[in-house]
């Protein structure tokens, strides 16, 4: 009847349009590797998008990598295949991706929100891996061998406004160094210093009970605290003989041995 013609007719054009499909996923295939093989005289095997970490381990290297800056650059190979594979279905191979492909993966992880630097360090990967596997797809040729890096810091920051600025100020202006020093170091495990003073340094509890400072006789001062010992040492150590010299005090003494 009408109703199964229609859907006859259906089913042939969108095997039809599969078969065109896949003839011209094969056409694409077939035409990078004569160009490969034009350029190195040999076909290399695509590299499948699932097993992109596995080979770029097993690229050749003058050293072995560090365990951590591997697992690093296997992360970043895994986030962009999947990127691929989820948004690009029909993309199996690495010689597949273009340009659009792998802009809209940059795309995407700068709006994850990550830093300059850890997003030029992703375009450095991904290049890299690109230079070694599918150095003539449109991908590299087109956009991973030349975009350019982002300007970036040494220090990710965002400066604090001016209402931030007086929070902080506000909070801290009742409190002693001491007290924001515990509190920083000890309950939110920050990273935080104090900046201290001469007489800071002279009252420090930690220096005096190492023994940091010695008094010594000054034939000019009289007795005067000095800094001493820079570290201790469980066999034995340093050992205080005499105050600095005055200008020309050891002359003659000196002088006598070079004689």
């Amino acid at each position: 009847d009408a109703a199964f013609e229609r859907s006859r007719g259906k089913a042939i054009r969108e095997h039809d349009r599969i078969l065109s499909e896949i003839q011209n996923k094969q056409n694409l295939e077939e035409l990078t590797q004569r160009v490969i093989e034009l350029k190195t005289g040999s076909r290399v095997e695509a590299v499948k998008l699932e097993d992109l970490p596995d080979t770029w381990e097993q690229l050749p290297r003058p050293r072995a990598t560090v365990p951590r800056y591997s697992n690093m650059v296997r992360s970043r190979l895994l986030r962009f295949a999947m990127f691929i594979q989820n948004n690009s279905p029909s993309v199996e191979d690495l010689d597949m991706v273009t340009r659009e492909h792998a802009r809209a993966f940059m795309d995407a992880e700068d709006a994850r929100g990550i830093s300059p630097k850890t997003w030029n360090d992703t375009l450095k990967t991904l290049r890299s891996a690109f230079r070694h596997m599918a150095p003539d797809s449109d991908a590299y040729r087109k956009y991973l061998a030349t975009c350019p890096a982002k300007a970036s810091e040494t220090v990710f920051r965002k400066p604090f406004t001016p209402d931030e600025l007086k929070f902080i100020l506000d909070a801290a202006k009742d409190r002693t160094m001491a007290e924001m020093f515990e509190t920083a170091s000890e309950k939110f495990r920050m990273l935080f210093g104090i900046v201290q003073t001469p007489e800071d340094l002279a009252r420090c509890e930690q220096l005096e009970a190492r023994g940091f400072f010695q008094e010594v006789d000054h034939p000019v001062i009289g007795k005067i605290r000095v800094p001493f010992r820079m570290w201790n040492m469980s066999a034995g150590g340093a050992a205080y003989r005499r105050p600095a010299p005055l200008l020309g005090q050891h002359n003659a003494e000196i002088l006598e041995q070079l004689e």
